[in-house]
């Protein structure tokens, strides 16, 4: 459920009318990306999968939305800026 949040969150963002609807999505999203760090800072896992050395279902359904974000970066500066204030989503 968490990571369909995150997907409604994104489309929201790109359907914005106004420059305070889009910056309260941001601020949803950033304390979404906070929930996300701690998850990864609590499993102290810096591996190439979300929860450590193996692909679990959490890694299928959360690469999606980091592939989007990629496309989203070009052409939203903002949502760039996301992922690097996020160390540890920057570094997975």
């Amino acid at each position: 459920e968490f990571v369909s949040s995150l997907f409604i969150d994104q489309y929201q963002i790109t359907m914005t009318k106004s420059e305070e609807e889009f910056q309260k999505k941001l601020v949803d999203i950033k304390n979404k990306y906070k929930i996300l760090e701690a998850a990864i800072t609590k499993s102290k896992s810096l591996d190439q999968f979300f929860a450590g050395d193996q692909f679990h279902l959490v890694d299928a359904a959360i690469a999606p939305y980091f592939m989007r974000n990629a496309f989203l970066s070009e052409k939203l500066p903002e949502w760039f800026s996301l992922t690097m204030e996020s160390p540890m989503l920057k570094q997975w």
